[in-house]
């Protein structure tokens, strides 16, 4: 992953994703994915989320899942959507991510899939959205009919809670 990094301009920018103009002494923020590409310069107002700052493909969907998917959950939608219909939402982003690296797992030459750093790599990310998996339809869902609305909220935020806790461990 980029390092990102806050400056004080010593001349004037301008935000590649806002276009707004960056003016001598404002703080800025820039990366670059690689050592040889560009350098991006952000306004503070666009920071880059971790998602924009890896070259994996991988990461960066898994990235997105966690922080656009399971991090921006609230309470209101849990009992607007329904926990049942986003805890599925998930799975189903995950299972299709991990269907993804299976395939490229599954493209790789026999003798590398068990022997490469990069078949191990790609093995270890299979089983650990089959974790997350596991852990999402594990959550404990169940509610009583019979809470008080405070109650009923104070439920429906340690659902939030135990499915906000499950993320990705790897690399």
């Amino acid at each position: 992953m980029s390092t990102l990094k806050s400056q004080k301009a010593r001349k004037r920018y301008e935000c590649c994703r806002c276009k707004a103009v960056i003016t001598s002494g404002e703080v800025y923020l820039r990366f670059s994915l690689t050592r040889f590409s560009p350098i991006q310069i952000r306004c503070v107002n666009c920071r880059p989320p971790r998602s924009e700052r890896t070259t994996s493909d991988f990461l960066a969907e898994m990235y997105s899942i966690k922080d656009n998917t399971i991090g921006t959950l609230t309470v209101a939608d849990l009992t607007g959507i329904g926990v049942d219909a986003v805890i599925s939402d998930i799975i189903e982003s995950l299972n299709s991510l991990k269907e993804e690296t299976q395939e490229r797992l599954d493209n790789m030459p026999e003798h590398l899939q068990d022997s490469s750093s990069s078949g191990e790599l790609l093995q270890g990310r299979i089983e650990a959205i089959d974790d997350m998996v596991d852990e999402l339809e594990g959550v404990n869902i169940d509610i009583d009919d019979n809470l008080e609305d405070e109650e009923l909220e104070e439920r429906f935020g340690e659902i939030l809670d135990e499915i906000q806790q499950i993320g990705y461990p790897g690399s």
